[in-house]
């Protein structure tokens, strides 16, 4: 009797699990290992109760031999707006290599602590349980914050029995008056693209014209006018009123991965604190825990992709034999709608954005609790609707199109429905199971960049729900363009993702390119109006190209867009929603 062979891409799907499986856990450990310096930093969890009841989440790094008969000198790090206490954690590893406790939060309504308003964003709230730690020296304390976070140089301002040494404002100016008793560094990148015109600073068009900005020389307490460089210093340590300029080479968020940045503010702090290192302020190793983040990301959406394979291989009668081919005609209606469709998603993305968080917060500010969210949804629904249009005025002027491809990608019955969304559902907890053991066992973010994965707090997975109904139009219409638009007839597979994922990213990513472009090369931040919205699309353009390949690849296993749409939908709903702020 013939044994039965063995399926193929079941196998193919086991392989790539492992593989994905074995970067997700490499990547995870490796980053373990470099954020507590081969095990002489202890990183770890801790929350903490807000004086208005709020749960605040925060990390705490803490050198070895640290005690409290050895207390050591502490650095509060402070992320911006739409992120979390993980954005910080280069600035955190780097200083507590070097000695430091260091403890970052995520501010109220961000990351995974609880949606609500108290103090400074929860800052006050940390830094008096910081002041109850023994084995931090009290007479030592530093605060630093990224962007909406230099809002805690105005808490330690505000709070003078704390005894703050000194503090920091990156990619943020400061407004801390000469008299103020406090020693203040403001750190803003020479490429910094939210650097622009403000108030009375008209004067400022750009990054490359902020030392001439009023409100930098009335903080430095000089005539405006006065050239300011990087380094300018005025003031002293002694009189506890010194105040200093710097300009790395980064824009806004590069500022959180810039060694320069990094080596800036430590030298400052040390010389508020009167330090003397042991290691170089550029001798820095988070690039490594960045890096291996990254590899761990990518093996989370590898281990998808082989749970799909897998998956779909065991029902037979619901999976193609053979790979499934794309249907449109290369001929000159097609290239020209391929323009169209590149270039549409750029069309009035700040007025759709803006329209869309108004649009959502007329109908509910609690139910649409993530303003941005609401904002960037709303715009991929509109351009989606916009590039099914012309999808379907190109098939109407392509002669001979044949409409029973598209009633057959659209199929489907209640056998297939059930069996995609398991699928979509086991590619999503896989996920989570992951990102959640890698954050309990090891306290490691898996990030990309900016874009972070993150397990669920009762509110966000509430919001979850909110938002999943507007992801799945979205992956519906855009699933349904890309699979009866864009492949072609006879097309190489590797062109068949490349060509989807290149048109899925190509007009954000040009938007992003123009935009860092401007203000990288004339200094002069000429789309100075998108800031907010290409800073949060950012986090979403990792998302956007590998939903693209999803899509792709469900299409060849199943014949139709269900299956693409529905895990899509599911899982960037989770990524987008487990984190950045929440309204109040």
């Amino acid at each position: 009797m013939e044994k039965p062979r063995p399926n193929k891409k079941m196998n193919f799907g086991k392989k790539l699990i492992i593989i994905g499986l074995i970067l997700a856990l490499v990547g995870t450990f490796a980053a373990y290992l470099n954020q507590t310096g081969m095990g002489t930093v202890t990183v770890k969890p801790f929350k903490i109760i807000s004086d208005e009841g709020l749960a605040i989440n925060c990390m705490i790094y803490i050198p070895d031999g640290v005690s409290q008969e050895n207390p050591a000198p502490c650095a509060f790090a402070v992320h911006g707006g739409n992120s979390s206490r993980y954005a910080m954690a280069n600035y955190a590893q780097e200083f507590a290599r070097r000695g430091y406790v260091v403890v970052s939060l995520d501010q109220p309504s961000n990351g995974q602590s609880d949606r609500g308003v108290s103090n400074f964003f929860g800052t006050e709230d940390v830094m008096k349980f910081i002041t109850t730690l023994e084995f931090v020296d009290q007479d030592k304390l530093v605060v630093m914050g990224h962007s909406m976070g230099s809002t805690v140089v105005s808490m330690a301002e505000a709070n003078p029995q704390f005894g703050i040494k000194g503090a920091m404002t990156l990619g943020a100016g400061a407004s801390t008056l000469p008299e103020t008793k406090i020693n203040v560094c403001v750190q803003v990148g020479i490429k910094d693209e939210n650097t622009g015109p403000r108030g009375t600073d008209t004067a400022v068009l750009g990054p490359a014209y902020y030392n001439k900005s009023e409100a930098l020389a009335a903080f430095l307490n000089v005539p405006a006018g006065t050239e300011i460089t990087s380094g300018f210093t005025t003031g002293s340590i002694e009189d506890g009123n010194l105040r200093q300029f710097n300009q790395p080479g980064c824009g806004h968020l590069g500022m959180l991965y810039s060694t320069e940045g990094i080596a800036m503010a430590l030298e400052f702090m040390g010389k508020v604190l009167d330090i003397d290192y042991a290691l170089d302020v550029n001798s820095q190793t988070w690039v490594i825990r960045e890096i291996a983040t990254a590899i761990a990301f990518i093996g989370l959406f590898i281990i998808s992709f082989g749970i799909i394979a897998l998956l779909v291989s065991r029902k037979k009668e619901l999976a193609l034999a053979e790979t499934a081919q794309g249907h449109a005609t290369p001929n000159a209606v097609y290239w020209i709608g391929l323009v169209l469709m590149c270039a549409v998603p750029a069309i009035g993305i700040q007025e759709l954005y803006m329209a869309g968080k108004e649009f959502f917060l007329s109908i509910s500010s609690k139910v649409f609790a993530m303003e941005h969210i609401s904002g960037v949804i709303f715009w991929m629904l509109c351009t989606a609707l916009m590039v099914l249009i012309i999808s379907l005025i190109v098939k109407k002027l392509t002669r001979g199109y044949d409409w029973s491809f598209d009633k057959r990608i659209l199929s489907l019955d209640r056998k297939r429905l059930l069996f995609y969304i398991g699928i979509a559902v086991a590619v999503t907890l896989a996920q989570y199971v992951l990102v959640s053991l890698a954050l309990f066992f090891c306290n490691v973010c898996i990030r990309l960049f900016n874009s972070e994965l993150h397990p669920f707090t009762l509110t966000r997975f509430w919001v979850f729900w909110v938002y999943l109904p507007l992801y799945l139009i979205y992956y519906i219409i855009i699933g349904y363009v890309q699979t009866s638009t864009l492949l072609c007839k006879n097309q190489p597979v590797w062109s068949q993702y490349l060509r989807t994922i290149l048109v899925s990213v190509l007009a954000p990513g040009v938007m992003l390119a123009l935009w860092y472009g401007s203000v990288g090369i004339t200094g002069v931040n000429t789309f100075f109006e998108w800031r907010f919205v290409l800073g949060v699309l950012l986090n979403f353009l990792p998302g956007i190209a590998v939903g693209a390949g999803i899509q792709v690849y469900c299409y060849h296993r199943t014949g139709n867009i269900w299956l693409g749409a529905l895990t899509n939908a599911i899982l960037f709903t989770w990524m987008s929603t487990s984190i950045g702020v929440m309204l109040s």
